[in-house]
């Protein structure tokens, strides 16, 4: 599978503390809405094919999970989405990938072993809480974490790079 050349992603997030008993859980939900961009090779003539894959969230409970190629809807596998995208020339294929989910403690987002690259890359994320975390190895937002700018409780935060080139370990 190739990286897509754009991705737009908007993700929310509500948390809820609960108990068990004497035992409190912290719990989220969380609405992700993306949408990849993946464009034919230049200088190749005729159709073309890209295949994309995206692995889904292992430990945690999907609904509502849907998976389109240019509007068209894609059958559904519960640890991963793949599919090959047909490329006309000169347009663009989208890939949507639209869920809710819940789950315990975190969510985060990884882009996948095959990204390389992160080009044309945005992803907005809306909170019911004011105070992130993120994971030891996770990228901090490009856009700070600040108040929601509709005046709702919780905080707002953004990532986009133009051409994002991973460290070397």
């Amino acid at each position: 599978p190739r990286p897509p050349d754009a991705s737009r992603i908007e993700v929310g997030i509500e948390h809820e503390d609960r108990s068990r008993g004497l035992v409190w859980f912290s719990v989220y939900r969380v609405s992700f809405d993306a949408t990849y961009e993946i464009l034919p090779e230049e200088g190749r003539a005729g159709p073309q094919e890209a295949r994309f894959r995206l692995d889904l969230p292992g430990e945690a409970t999907l609904d509502a999970l849907s998976f389109e190629v240019d509007g068209r809807p894609l059958p559904v596998d519960r640890s991963r989405l793949e599919a090959d995208v047909p490329l006309a020339p000169g347009r663009a294929s989208e890939v949507r990938v639209r869920y809710r989910s819940a789950g315990q403690d975190a969510w985060e987002y990884v882009p996948g072993p095959d990204s390389g690259s992160l080009r044309r890359f945005s992803l907005s994320l809306l909170t019911d809480f004011a105070d992130l975390d993120y994971p030891p190895t996770g990228l901090s937002p490009t856009t700070r974490a600040e108040a929601r700018a509709d005046g709702k409780p919780g905080a707002s935060a953004a990532w986009s790079y133009e051409q994002m080139l991973p460290a070397r370990n």
